[in-house]
This record gives C-alpha cells, sequence and structure tokens, in this order.
C-alpha cells in the first residue's frame, strides 16, 4: 500500500494506492485512519479495488 498525500481546496487528503484487497473487515478501515491521521489528513480517497467485495453494502429503493 502507498499512502500519496495531496491537496484539494486547500486540505491534505490521503490518496490510498494498492493493487490489492486492503480493507476486509472494519478494523482494516481504523488502521488505514490511524496510518493518515498520523499525515494529518481528514479525508481518504480509495477505490472499490482495495475493498472486499461486499465490503459495502448498498441499500436499493
Amino acid at each position: 500500500m502507498d499512502i500519496e498525500i495531496i491537496s484539494l481546496n486547500g486540505k491534505k487528503v490521503a490518496l490510498l494506492k494498492s493493487n490489492q484487497v486492503l480493507i476486509r473487515e472494519t478494523q482494516d478501515t481504523l488502521d488505514i485512519l490511524a496510518d493518515t491521521a498520523f499525515y494529518d489528513c481528514r479525508k481518504i480517497i480509495i477505490s472499490m479495488n482495495t475493498l472486499l467485495p461486499g465490503f459495502l453494502i448498498f441499500e436499493q429503493e
């Protein structure tokens, strides 16, 4: 996993880069939040391919 710090509208944002699934459970998310907080980032951009399929559940109407 690579973390690139970018600036959007004057705010630090962590851009998470990986070719593998990083988030399989809630604890993985908390670990990433802690890692990015070290860089004083309050927002994270991740791609869907870093999430275990089914991790996010969207309600259909």
